[in-house]
């Protein structure tokens, strides 16, 4: 005990190199517990939004896009399907597609159109409003309404980024009607429309006002019995009202319309199968269909990789660490030399330098291994947070 009192005393006295000791043990401790405990949790949630999403129809190209796309509404296919993809599944009767358009994005979070079949395929509920019903309507994952401060009757205006072309499409202003329960997907970064206003939101369909009524007769090129031609000085709709609502409209054929992918829900094991083989048949040369869980996989295969070469590197600095702490150590036991005279001097025995120096490392290191099972304690229950905030804002960015 005697040994131990002497430590303690001498620990406190030389506080600020303690406390530099303590945080330097710790963080060599909690690097590795923290980078596995991140991937751990990276993977689980990757792989839960994979396994949660039976199969995925897109047209022919990257595997992995195409599931970033339509998982996490990240990045484009290389090549979008149309309305006709999704009717055609729809005669098969194998199975309920999902369509996802990807239509840019609104405060800096992905605009997705949809349907109403979605909400209930990934078990959305809402936390205030309603799901969209009419044209204009959008609906946003929790952590959109967080940050933007959005709630049931405002608005977002969608982003544009051909802001100085003179053909680029007009920024849209979207009617907040429901806000989502918070769920940890990236469905919480994400706002929701119906398709025809996801369409809208990409340029294929605009508002424009009532020719016959209009009151600027500058807009009018000319007139040709019902026929009114207008020109360039037309105002488009950015704002979806009742008024307004009907005055939009598309141009090209509706079987025409872009889809970025079709999430495909099978009605069983057996129609899964099918399914696959009936694509592969007849539309092998120009669409895909896969479990998305597979490509997922493989991509933390490679992930797996990169941080094993990382451990390394980390095991590599820990080393270096551990080596100037003990040149650190060292050059103290020198400036210790009359210390350890002294008490020698006055009958301490031959053990009890070595063993008071042990005894205050012994300490140090305790002290720096219950931190690091603080901080991996609090990283496991605050794993979902930091997930959402670190991993799903990369994704959703």
């Amino acid at each position: 005990m005697a040994y131990v009192h002497l430590a303690l005393a001498h620990l406190k006295f030389h506080k600020g190199r303690s406390v530099l000791l303590v945080v330097i043990f710790t963080i060599l401790m909690a690097i590795p517990v923290l980078a596995d405990l991140s991937s751990r949790i990276a993977e689980d949630h990757l792989l839960s939004r994979a396994q949660q999403t039976p199969l995925i129809y897109s047209a022919p190209g990257s595997q992995l896009d195409a599931a970033m796309s339509a998982l996490f509404f990240k990045g484009e296919p290389g090549a979008n399907l149309t309305m006709a993809d999704y009717d055609q599944l729809l005669e098969m009767d194998l199975a309920l597609p999902l369509p996802v358009l990807r239509s840019g994005t609104a405060g800096g979070y992905s605009v997705v159109g949809t349907d109403l079949e979605y909400f209930s395929f990934r078990e959305l509920e809402m936390a205030a409003g309603r799901k969209f019903v009419q044209l204009g309507d959008a609906v946003v994952g929790a952590r959109v309404a967080e940050t933007l401060d959005l709630a049931p009757r405002s608005q977002i205006t969608t982003d544009t980024s051909r802001i100085f072309e003179l053909a680029g499409t007009y920024p849209v202003r979207l009617n907040i009607v429901g806000v989502l329960q918070e769920t940890g997907t990236t469905d919480d970064f994400s706002v929701f429309t119906d398709l025809r206003t996801g369409w809208i939101a990409t340029g294929l369909g605009h508002g424009h006002l009532d020719l016959e009524t209009v009151k600027d007769q500058s807009v009018i090129l000319s007139r040709d019995g019902n026929k009114v031609v207008a020109n360039a000085k037309l105002k488009e709709f950015i704002e979806f009202t009742d008024e307004t609502r009907a005055g939009f409209h598309f141009h090209g054929a509706p079987e025409n319309f872009p889809l970025s992918a079709l999430i495909v829900a099978p009605n069983s094991d057996r129609d899964a199968a099918f399914l696959q083989g009936r694509v592969a048949d007849q539309y092998g040369d120009t669409r895909q269909i896969f479990r998305p869980v597979a490509v997922i996989e493989e991509l933390l295969q490679d992930v797996f990789r990169i941080g094993t070469i990382l451990q390394v590197m980390i095991a590599i600095i820990s080393i270096a660490a551990l080596l100037a702490v003990s040149m650190v150590v060292s050059l103290s036991l020198r400036m210790r030399k009359r210390e350890f005279e002294v008490a020698r001097q006055i009958g301490a025995d031959r053990f009890a330098v070595p063993a008071q120096v042990v005894l205050e490392l012994a300490l140090l290191i305790l002290l720096a291994a219950g931190l690091c099972s603080l901080i991996a304690l609090t990283g496991e229950q605050w794993g979902d947070f930091l997930f959402n905030s670190i991993y799903l804002g990369l994704i959703a960015s």
